[in-house]
């Protein structure tokens, strides 16, 4: 599939590298925080399991290789200010109970709700906001912006 000349493999080639690069990162920093190391792990599951190239709209899609970068990078800065990493990672685990949730009873209800997916994915957005803002978002996004996204979601 082409969008822009950009196709799936070469978007799948950005993401092999950025992958790497993170094993890489990880294996090199010996001492990474277990809090920040779990939940690189968690964000890891959610963005790549088996299926996710087909499941994984393509304006979404062609963004993991800046979320893999995102993840090195936060890494790498988790040493500067672990304090401050703990109350941005508070932020993102609030927000993304709220969208489990949530996303659990849309399930069961049969309930396919657009601003939800729409919020799954700026909870990606704001944690390159928050932990790697060199990488800039495609969008402004903020927790209080993801608050008026939540009161969008049918619930």
């Amino acid at each position: 599939m082409r969008n822009n000349g950009v196709t799936h493999i070469d978007i799948l080639s950005e993401i092999g590298a950025a992958y790497h690069d993170l094993a890489q990162c990880r294996s090199s920093m010996r001492s990474i925080n277990p809090r920040i190391k779990a939940e690189l792990d968690e964000q890891l599951k959610r963005l790549i399991y088996p299926g996710f190239i087909q499941e994984t709209p393509w304006e979404k899609f062609k963004h993991f290789p800046r979320y893999l970068k995102g993840m090195r990078v936060r890494i790498e800065k988790s040493t500067h200010n672990l304090l401050r990493d703990e109350q941005h990672a508070t932020e993102i685990k609030t927000l993304w109970s709220r969208y489990e949730q949530c996303c659990e009873k849309h399930q069961k209800l049969g309930i396919d709700d657009p601003n939800l997916t729409e919020f799954r994915w700026q909870i990606e957005e704001l944690r390159i906001s928050l932990f790697s803002q060199e990488l800039k978002t495609p969008l402004p996004v903020s927790v209080k912006r993801l608050e008026r996204l939540w009161e969008k979601v049918r619930k």
